[in-house]
């Protein structure tokens, strides 16, 4: 390097030796290759401007690189030190300095030393700087085989910053046994401290527990109770820590209990499994470690009651969806079905009862539900006083009036089972009373009916027919039955001429589509006696039944309408009922009524007013289904040998038909020029299939 530059640097600093800009200048005229030189202008321009944290920072830094690669004990690393004490006497309140020196006592394997100079910069940073230290030295003293210092240096953390507790635990159980007690110690801190503990918290205690480093720290057995009772619903695995940490402790039937506790316990099918694998190896363990010849009594029991509970697996998971939800009736019912099916009446009948206190509301079931199970339990028993003493007791509980009335048909079709009709009619005549509740319930007059019928008495039959169509609670089923029975056992008392009246005011009690099923089966009997003698009583049903149906049945009752008109040869009443029905029928059903229109006129009138029809369906329809009026047009018109008028029909319906979706047009039109075409008159069909087919994007 020419002198002339460094003797004009080394005047501008000697003139102005307060001035950053001069130094660094200086300074910035050496590379790295001349670092000796460079470190001794350093030196100097520290000692004018010792509060420059530019200049410390870049000297350390390039101090530190040339130090690399040199003994522990060498003069540059101990004189590297020496400047970092220096730095921080000036630059106390810049972390970035005390980070560096951490770093570097670390590197230089000056531990002590590197935790002394840490307690000084927390002493001389503000609090809201620490969290850099912290960070720092905790890399390093995680990175250390030390469980002591590992201790005081975690402790002293989580003061500052309780939140990383879990993260701390977690290096404790990966780091090994002897970091455990220290993992313990942090959990217990942060159970007592914090209001609502973590479910992963208290799985590394689990954890922990297990690995036998928390016994001379923690209360194992209320700690994990607390937690058990904090997380019901999620608590499986904290069970099997509690059990296995009592088997350890080589107290084995305590950990058995534990787990058959747990069992009675856990609220959910996924803990069930968990508790029940632990326990199924606890039990397979003491079978596998003692021999036939000092096998004692003690484990044999033990075994044997393990196998007992291992095998009541599906009274384990009943019992558990029963616990999550005390409401739900078909799990109270099945469990009674286990105990049955195990030969355990009494618990089954217990069950049943459990389930009738237990449940208010009820899901997936009523609680007439159990009340009716408990009560066909009795009656196979013969217990009839008992039925009757349930059957009183479910009135007095708060049920709906369709479950009391179901109870009700339930009792009454039992004792007509078991022949005792008086009673059954007690019962019956009881419910039907103007007081009862259950008055106007459906299955009360089922079971009144099913009585009846068992008298065989026809006017108590009649008489619950009729009752049951003025309350309205009779089924379609139940009027077709009444119907019946009146036309074949009716004549003996002169009422088979009842049977229309019973459909008029059976039907007033329906809505659509039921109703219409009635007026179906009333139009098809009324005809098949009257139709000849009556003809226009017929008609007047036919119109009263279109007046009064909604647009969307008007065209299935039509048809009906129509049949009848045909076979009286009345064209004009035909041709009159299509033009009125096409003004009532909803959209969906208008074409198809057009259809029948236009075929009708076409048997009656000719093509020529069948043309007319359907050219007037046309307009009315939507777009998508025109097609199918113009092709009967068509096929109407060729029937008629009217080829002009039946291609003008194609041509017209072919604009809107697609060729892939409707090619029942395109064949027929196809055949049609076949035969009555020319060679014209077919390329005419090609082009307009070619400009559907690319209307449609079918090419």
């Amino acid at each position: 390097m020419e002198s002339g530059v460094l003797d004009k640097f080394e005047q501008d600093v000697q003139q102005n030796h307060q001035s950053f800009k001069s130094w660094w200048g200086y300074i910035d005229l050496f590379d790295d290759t001349h670092f000796q030189e460079k470190r001794m202008i350093y030196v100097r321009a520290l000692k004018e401007l010792p509060m420059s944290y530019k200049l410390w920072h870049t000297f350390l830094l390039s101090s530190e690189r040339d130090a690399r690669g040199t003994p522990l004990e060498s003069p540059t690393r101990l004189e590297l030190t020496q400047r970092y004490e220096e730095s921080v006497v000036y630059m106390s309140k810049m972390p970035t300095i005390w980070k560096n020196y951490i770093e570097w006592l670390y590197t230089n394997c000056e531990i002590t030393q590197m935790r002394r100079v840490f307690d000084r910069a927390l002493r001389s940073l503000p609090s809201g700087q620490h969290k850099i230290l912290w960070g720092v030295i905790m890399k390093y003293i995680v990175s250390l085989d030390s469980p002591k210092l590992f201790n005081n240096m975690v402790t002293r953390h989580l003061k500052y910053d309780r939140s990383l507790s879990v993260e701390y635990v977690k290096v404790c159980i990966e780091k090994g046994s002897l970091y455990l007690p220290t993992a313990a110690s942090i959990l217990i801190k942060h159970l007592g401290s914090t209001w609502r503990v973590r479910r992963e918290e208290y799985e590394l205690l689990v954890q922990v527990i297990e690995n036998g480093g928390a016994d001379d720290v923690v209360d194992v057995e209320s700690v994990l109770r607390h937690g058990i009772n904090e997380y019901i619903n999620d608590s499986g695995r904290l069970w099997v820590g509690l059990a296995r940490w009592h088997i350890r402790q080589g107290r084995v039937e305590s950990g058995i209990v534990v787990l058959e506790q747990a069992m009675e316990e856990v609220v959910s099918v996924r803990d069930l499994y968990i508790v029940r694998e632990c326990y199924e190896a606890v039990i397979s363990s003491l079978s596998q470690n003692s021999n036939d010849t000092d096998k004692d009594d003690n484990q044999r029991i033990v075994h044997e009651r393990g196998e007992t509970v291992l095998a009541h697996v599906m009274m384990q998971v009943n019992g558990v969806l029963l616990r999550k939800n005390p409401e739900d009736v078909s799990e109270w019912i099945s469990r009674s079905h286990m105990y049955i099916e195990q030969g355990d009446v009494v618990s089954a009948v217990d069950t049943l009862l459990e389930g009738i206190k237990t449940v208010k509301e009820g899901i997936n079931g009523t609680k007439s539900d159990i009340y009716s199970e408990l009560i066909s339990w009795y009656s196979r028993a013969g217990k009839y006083e008992v039925v009757n003493s349930l059957y009183n007791k479910a009135k007095t509980e708060s049920l709906s009036q369709e479950e009391e009335g179901k109870l009700s048909e339930l009792i009454v079709k039992d004792s007509v089972k078991r022949g005792d009709v008086t009673k059954a009619l007690e019962y019956v005549e009881e419910a039907t009373l103007k007081s009862s509740r259950i008055k106007r319930e459906g299955s009360v007059w089922r079971a009144y009916l099913a009585v009846e019928k068992t008298r065989k008495g026809l006017l108590g039959i009649v008489s619950v027919y009729e009752k049951m169509i003025e309350i309205g609670c009779i089924t379609a089923r139940e009027v077709l039955e009444y119907i019946d029975l009146i036309t074949k056992e009716g004549k003996a008392l002169g009422i088979e001429d009842t049977v229309w009246s019973i459909y008029e005011r059976s039907i007033l009690k329906f809505t659509y589509p039921i109703a219409g099923k009635l007026w179906m089966k009333y139009f098809d009997d009324f005809v098949s006696k009257y139709g000849e003698t009556k003809v226009e009583r017929c008609r007047e049903l036919y119109e009263s039944a279109l007046l009064k149906c909604p647009a969307e049945f008007k065209l299935e009752i039509s048809k009906k309408a129509v049949a009848f008109e045909s076979t009286k040869n009345s064209s004009y009443r035909v041709i009159e009922l299509y033009k009125k029905i096409v003004k009532e029928v909803n959209p969906e059903s208008l074409c198809e009524t057009y259809l029948l229109y236009g075929q009708a006129v076409n048997e009656l009138e000719g093509s020529q007013s069948a043309q007319k029809v359907y050219e007037e369906g046309v307009l009315k329809v939507g777009r998508r289904e025109e097609w199918r009026l113009y092709l009967e047009c068509a096929k109407c018109l060729i029937e008629n040998e009217d080829v002009d008028n039946a291609r003008d029909m194609f041509v017209k319906g072919a604009k809107r038909c697609s060729v892939k979706e409707h090619p029942e047009f395109w064949n027929t039109w196809n055949d049609f020029e076949e035969q009555f075409g020319n060679e014209l008159t077919y390329k005419d069909l090609l082009v307009a299939k070619a400009d559907v087919m690319g209307y449609f994007g079918e090419n």
